[in-house]
């Protein structure tokens, strides 16, 4: 495992495609916190993206980062302890995430 991965509870979707997550297959740092908003896995990235709020950025309160995700035998695996600024999302912006709108949700079985 690379240095600086942690094991994570990041339930990690059988898609090949970029899906929203439900709360309840998002790493607990997002689950657990209010100012979370959305995350999604991208599996082309190999990357979770997570939509958090921080009224300290006003007017750009929403703030979207990037943390890269590792698949393994033994487990998932995110890049800690933080985050990337997003690379094809801007870092703070005004509105929430048009392209994350546009996202199906994790399919359940």
């Amino acid at each position: 495992m690379q240095p600086g991965f942690k094991r994570s509870d990041l339930v990690v979707p059988p898609s090949t495609y970029a899906v929203l997550l439900p709360s309840s297959a998002q790493p607990s740092f997002a689950r657990n916190s209010t100012r979370f908003r959305r995350a999604a896995y991208v599996p082309s990235r190999q990357s979770l993206v997570t939509e958090r709020l921080d009224l300290t950025d006003a007017p750009n309160i929403y703030n979207y980062n990037e943390y890269s995700a590792s698949v393994t035998s033994s487990g998932t695996f995110l890049s800690g302890p933080s985050a990337t600024p997003s690379t094809f999302i801007p870092h703070h912006q005004a509105t929430p995430s048009t392209w994350l709108d546009g996202l199906p949700h994790m399919p359940t079985s």
